[in-house]
């Protein structure tokens, strides 16, 4: 009996290495920047996504290249009061916020373009999405 609860203390240790390890590897990767735009939008009540090539990259994923921006989604859509709160904020921290036809580009350091998808509303997508840095989410990659 000893022997066998000796197996499973090991094996789960060993998986909450990995997990860490895991854990360790997505979110060594964010930088600062990024954090701070996503404690504001947090203040916002938004939840933060990476997406696109980036998030496949903090995966793990070996894509053979790197982008330069981050592209990243809130989870409610622009309205003008949401545009301009998210405008307003990021500008009086130091943020060059410019609008486009599919969200912002943001500039403080780093390219940050910030969208929204109608995907980011479903619940089961949200919920297969796990939580890497206090407001930020990364999407599941399994189907």
């Amino acid at each position: 009996m000893a022997r066998i609860q000796r197996e499973y203390v090991a094996v789960a240790m060993a998986q909450e290495s990995s997990e860490d390890s895991t854990r360790d590897r997505e979110t060594s990767g964010i930088p600062p920047t990024l954090l701070l735009l996503s404690r504001i939008l947090a203040g916002l009540g938004l939840r933060v996504f990476i997406i696109d090539a980036r998030s496949v990259i903090v995966h793990g994923v070996d894509l053979g290249r790197e982008t330069r921006d981050w592209d990243i989604a809130i989870d409610k859509p622009f309205t003008p009061e949401l545009r301009d709160d998210i405008t307003r904020l990021l500008r009086s921290r130091g943020f060059k916020v410019q609008w486009r036809k599919w969200g912002f580009l943001v500039e403080g350091g780093i390219r940050i373009d910030i969208n929204y998808a109608p995907l980011i509303l479903d619940e089961e997508f949200v919920e297969r999405g796990r939580v890497i840095m206090e407001n930020i989410l990364l999407p599941s990659i399994v189907t």
